[in-house]
C-alpha cells in the first residue's frame, strides 16, 4: 500500500519532473504491483470460496427448514405459500451470489453486504413463520374437528329451500310455503351483518344444518358476495355436551376461532397477540387473552380479510348461557343488534317426509309394497305429521318400522306400530328402553351407567372387556372385529341408544338420550336393574388394565393418553359409594404394576434402559390428574412413594387440571403440603432448568418485565394462591425467601431481567383486589415473606431514579425498579378508590426497614 501511495503522492507533483519520475516508479514497481494485485485476487478468491462454503451450509440448513415449515404448515393448515415462495426464492440467490467467474474483477465488500442482507431476510422471515407455527401449536387441540366430522350429513335433498329462488318447501302449516326470501338467511349470507340465530326442538336437525350451510358452496359464494373486495374465510365451532372439555367450552371456542382467523391472516398475529409473539414461551392460553385478542382484532380499521363463524350447539355450552351469548355479540360489528332468526322445526316438514320415504325405501320389502302408492304415502306422511320437525324422532321410528318390515308387517300392522309411538322424544325413549327383554336389562342398564359416567364417547374395546365371559385377552390384530362385534351386541340390548362412531368409540345416539337417562326416574330406573355393588367408574378402570395388558403400546404418547383417561375414572371412583377405598387403591396400584411392565423402555444417552420409567411416568400422571385421596392414603404411609420421583411432585399438583381453571382446591393444597413434607422439599432443584420447584412456581405465578417495566396483572390462580396461603405453606416447608428470579429472554435483548421475591410481590400490591378478605391475606404473605428474611434488590440512584436494575455483564441497558412500580401504580390505585389508604399505610409500616436498607428513594 505504501508504494501507491508513494506513487500517487509524485503524480499529483507540479513539477513536470516530478510526473516523471512517478512514471518512471510506475513501471520499475510494475512487478511488485502485479504481485500485491495477485496476491489480493488469491485472498479475494480464497474469501469468495469461503463465501460459497458458508453459503452453501447456510442453504442446506435452511432448505432442511423450509421443507419442516411447509410440512408443518399443511398440517396446521396455516395460509403461507407466499411467505415460503420468497424463503425459497432468497435462498436460490443466495446459492448464486457468490458464484463468480474466474476472470470476473470481484468486489468483495459488496458481495459480503449483499450475502448478510439476504441471509438477514431468510432469517427475518424464518423467525416470524416459526412463531406463526408456534402460536398455531398452542391454539389447536386434538378433538378440534371430530365434532363436525361426527355429524352426520344433510339427507341429498333436505335444506335445499335455504338457497332456493322461490317457494319450495312446505312448512309446518301446510297450507303455506317457504322460499328463501322470507326465511331471510340467504340475504343475510350475501348483504347482512351481525348475527342470524337458528333455534329448533331437541333433535330437529340443527348441527346437521350449520354443517350444510357451513360447508355449502352456496354459502361462500354469497359470502364473496358479501366480502367484496376482500376476501372471505369461513370459520365453524360445534358444541358437544357429550365430547372434551374443549368441545363444549369458551376456551374451544375461543382456540378454533383463533385458530381460523391466523390460519388465514397470519400476520395477524403480531398485532393481536404482541405480548406472546415476542417471548418463546409456549404458555397455555386464558380465557380473558382469548377475549383480548377477539377485541383488538374487532377494533381494527383494517383488516386483510373478513370473517364469518357458523357456531353451533349453544345449548351444549357448559358455562353460564346468557353472559356467553352477550361475549359473542360483542365480537360483531353490530352488537346491539338482535339479527334475525329461524325456527328450524317449522321448515323442514317436506325434508323430513323425503328422509323418511328414503330411510324406508331402503328397506327390500318396501319396493315389494309400492303398487300401494297411497298407502305408502299415506304412511310417509303421517310420520311426517307427527315428527313435528324433530329428525331424531323420524330416525328412531323408521329405524322400528324397518325392523316390521324385515317381520313381514302389513300396511295396517305398520301404522298401528306408529300410532303407539310417543310424539315427544322422552316417552319414547321410556318406551324403547322397557321394549328390551329383561333377559337383557342388566346388561343393557350396565351398558348405559357406563356411558353416563364421562361425558366423553369411550373405546368400544372397554364394553367389550365388560362383556367377556372368558379371561383370555384379546391380541391387538383382533381389536377391530372385536369393536365391531361388542357394537351389535350393544345395539341389540341398548335399541340403538349407543352407537359406534368412526373412531371405534361408543356414545349415546343424541344428546337428549344422556339427558333423558339423568333424570330422578331414570336413574332409579338403571339402579333398579343392576347389582347395587356395581360401580361404573371402578368397572371402566379395571377395564382399561386390561386394555393397556392387551394393546402392548409401542408409543408413549399413546400409553400416555390411554393411562389419563384410566385415572379420570379413578378420580371419580372416590366418590361412588359402593367402592371401597383399598379397593380402589389395589385397583390403581395394579394399573401401575401393568403400565410399568408395558412401557416402552428407550435407551438414555449411557446407552442403559431408564430404569423405573413406567412406574416414574404413571406416578407423573397421578400427580398431574390429581388423585388427592389415593395420593394422601400412600403418603400417609410414609415418604416411599416419592423415592426417586424426577418430576417434582409438589410442581405437578400445582400444574395439573386446577391450575388450568385458574386456582387450586383446599384438598390439593393439603396434598401439596404432605408432598413437601415427605419429599424433597421447595428447593429441589428441576433438572435442566437452573430452577428450583419454588423459584419455578413462584416464576409463573408472578409479574414479569415487558420491555423495560413490569407487566403486573393480578389473575385468578394468584388470587387463589393467596387465599389458601400457598405462598406462607412454601416458605414454612423452608422456601428460599430470596431466590432470585428470572425473566425470559426477549428477541433483540441480550440481557436478562432479575429479581427477587419480595420485589415483585410489593409490585403486585396496587392490583390486588379491592376487599378486605383479599388484602388481609396479601398483608399475611407479605409478612410471612419478611418474617423469614425476605429482602428487596437494591436501587442505585446514580442510574436515576426509576432506572436501575439487574443486567449482565455484556450490556448498559437498564429497567425500571419494582419500587418506582408501586410508587406509580398504588398512586393510581388511591386516585381511583381512597378506601384503599389504610391498606398501603399499613403495607408502608411493615417494608419501611427494608426498603431503607435497599437505598429506596423515600424522600423523593
Amino acid at each position: 500500500m505504501h508504494i501507491v501511495t508513494e506513487i500517487k503522492v509524485q503524480q499529483k507533483s507540479a513539477s513536470p519532473w516530478g510526473r516523471v519520475r512517478a512514471a518512471v516508479k510506475l513501471v520499475l514497481k510494475k512487478g511488485q504491483i502485479e504481485q500485491i494485485e495477485d496476491q489480493i485476487s488469491k485472498c479475494n478468491g480464497a474469501v469468495l470460496t469461503e463465501l460459497c462454503n458458508i453459503s452453501a451450509i447456510y442453504h442446506n440448513i435452511h432448505h432442511d427448514n423450509l421443507v419442516n415449515f411447509r410440512s408443518e404448515s399443511r398440517r396446521l393448515g396455516l395460509e403461507q405459500s407466499t411467505r415460503l415462495e420468497s424463503i425459497e426464492t432468497m435462498l436460490k440467490k443466495l446459492s448464486k451470489l457468490p458464484r463468480v467467474s474466474s476472470t470476473e474483477r470481484i468486489p468483495v465488500a459488496q458481495k459480503l453486504s449483499e450475502i448478510e442482507h439476504m441471509m438477514a431476510r431468510v432469517n427475518l422471515s424464518e423467525h416470524d413463520l416459526a412463531n406463526q407455527l408456534r402460536i398455531m401449536r398452542t391454539l389447536t387441540f386434538e378433538t378440534r374437528t371430530v365434532r363436525h366430522d361426527a355429524i352426520p350429513l344433510a339427507h341429498k335433498r333436505t335444506f335445499q329451500w335455504v338457497f332456493a329462488p322461490g317457494p319450495n318447501t312446505p312448512c309446518s302449516d301446510s297450507t303455506k310455503t317457504v322460499d328463501a326470501e322470507s326465511v331471510g338467511l340467504l340475504e343475510w349470507l350475501a348483504q347482512g351483518d351481525s348475527t342470524f340465530w337458528v333455534s329448533g326442538k331437541p333433535g330437529s336437525g340443527k348441527s346437521t344444518f350449520m354443517k350444510f350451510l357451513a360447508d355449502h358452496d352456496a354459502t361462500k359464494k354469497a359470502l364473496a358476495a358479501w366480502a367484496h373486495p376482500l376476501p372471505v374465510f369461513v370459520g365453524s365451532h360445534y358444541f358437544w355436551i357429550s365430547g372434551t372439555t374443549m368441545q363444549k367450552s369458551q376456551e374451544g371456542l375461543l382456540r378454533s376461532l383463533l385458530y381460523g382467523i391466523f390460519s388465514r391472516c397470519p400476520d395477524l398475529m403480531s398485532v393481536a397477540c404482541p405480548a406472546r409473539w415476542q417471548t418463546k414461551e409456549d404458555t397455555p392460553w386464558t380465557v380473558t387473552e382469548m377475549r383480548f385478542v377477539i377485541d383488538t382484532l374487532s377494533a381494527q380499521d383494517q383488516l386483510p380479510c373478513k370473517f364469518c363463524f357458523f357456531i353451533d350447539g349453544l345449548d351444549e355450552f357448559d358455562g353460564e348461557h346468557l353472559e356467553f351469548c352477550d361475549s359473542l355479540l360483542s365480537m360483531t360489528r353490530s352488537p346491539n343488534d338482535e339479527g334475525r332468526k329461524l325456527y328450524i322445526h317449522d321448515l323442514t316438514k317436506h325434508d323430513v317426509f323425503e328422509y323418511a320415504q328414503d330411510r324406508l325405501q331402503q328397506h327390500p320389502r318396501w319396493k315389494q309394497m309400492r303398487s300401494k302408492t297411497g298407502q305408502t304415502n299415506a304412511l310417509i306422511n303421517a310420520i311426517s305429521d307427527k315428527a313435528q320437525g324433530v329428525f331424531l324422532w323420524v330416525f328412531l321410528v323408521t329405524k322400528l318400522l324397518r325392523e316390521g318390515l324385515t317381520n313381514y308387517d302389513t300396511f295396517r300392522e305398520l301404522q298401528k306400530r306408529l300410532d303407539t309411538f310417543p310424539s315427544d322424544l322422552e316417552p319414547f325413549f321410556m318406551q324403547i328402553i322397557k321394549s328390551v327383554p329383561d333377559f337383557y336389562r342388566e346388561k343393557m342398564a350396565e351398558a348405559l351407567k357406563i356411558a353416563l359416567a364421562d361425558p366423553e364417547p369411550l373405546e368400544a374395546l372397554i364394553y367389550s372387556f365388560h362383556d367377556m365371559e372368558d379371561f383370555d385377552l384379546p391380541t391387538a390384530d383382533t381389536f377391530n372385529s372385536r369393536r365391531e362385534h361388542v357394537a351389535k351386541r350393544l345395539n341389540g340390548r341398548c335399541r340403538g341408544l349407543l352407537e359406534m362412531n368412526p373412531m371405534g368409540q361408543i356414545g349415546f345416539l343424541h344428546r337428549t338420550v344422556a339427558d333423558f337417562l339423568r333424570t330422578r326416574d331414570m336413574s332409579t330406573f338403571l339402579n333398579e336393574n343392576t347389582t347395587p355393588n356395581f360401580a361404573p367408574n371402578m368397572e371402566v378402570l379395571q377395564h382399561y388394565a386390561s386394555l393397556i395388558r392387551a394393546a402392548a403400546y409401542d408409543d408413549r404418547v399413546e400409553l400416555s393418553h390411554c393411562v389419563g383417561k384410566a385415572l379420570q375414572y379413578a378420580s371419580r371412583a372416590e366418590f361412588e359409594k359402593p367402592v371401597s377405598m383399598p379397593a380402589l387403591d389395589a385397583a390403581i396400584d395394579t394399573l401401575e404394576y401393568v403400565v410399568s411392565n408395558q412401557w416402552p423402555n428407550r435407551s438414555s444417552v449411557a446407552g442403559m434402559e431408564e430404569e423405573n420409567s413406567g412406574v416414574l411416568a404413571f406416578r407423573s400422571r397421578v400427580f398431574a390428574q390429581p388423585l388427592t385421596g389415593y395420593l394422601m392414603r400412600k403418603l400417609a404411609r410414609g415418604s416411599s412413594y416419592l423415592l426417586d420421583f424426577r418430576s417434582p411432585g409438589a410442581l405437578a399438583l400445582l400444574r395439573g387440571p386446577c391450575y388450568m381453571a385458574g386456582g387450586w382446591s383446599p384438598e390439593v393444597v393439603k396434598l401439596v403440603d404432605q408432598v413437601l413434607e415427605h419429599g424433597k422439599g421447595p428447593n429441589q432443584p428441576i433438572a435442566g432448568t437452573g430452577y428450583t420447584v419454588w423459584s419455578s412456581f413462584l416464576a409463573e405465578l408472578m409479574p414479569v418485565h415487558d420491555g423495560d417495566t413490569l407487566r403486573v396483572s393480578v389473575g385468578p390462580r394468584f388470587c387463589s394462591a393467596l387465599q389458601l396461603d400457598l405462598l406462607s405453606l412454601f416458605l414454612r416447608h423452608g422456601a428460599a425467601p430470596n431466590v432470585p428470579l428470572y425473566d425470559a429472554q426477549q428477541p433483540g435483548k441480550r440481557y436478562i431481567h432479575k429479581t427477587f421475591p419480595l420485589d415483585r410481590l410489593l409490585a403486585v400490591a396496587p392490583f390486588v383486589p379491592s376487599d378486605a378478605s383479599m388484602e388481609h391475606c396479601f398483608l399475611e404473605a407479605f409478612r410471612t415473606f419478611l418474617a423469614k428474611g425476605a429482602k428487596f434488590s437494591m436501587y442505585d440512584a446514580s442510574l436515576g431514579f426509576g432506572s436501575q436494575f439487574s443486567m449482565d455483564m455484556d450490556m448498559e441497558e437498564t429497567h425500571e425498579h419494582p419500587c418506582i412500580t408501586f410508587f406509580r401504580e398504588s398512586d393510581a390505585s388511591l386516585a381511583r378508590d381512597d378506601s384503599r389508604k389504610s391498606f398501603f399505610q399499613e403495607l408502608m409500616r411493615s417494608i419501611l426497614s427494608k426498603a431503607q436498607d435497599a437505598g429506596w428513594p423515600l424522600d423523593e
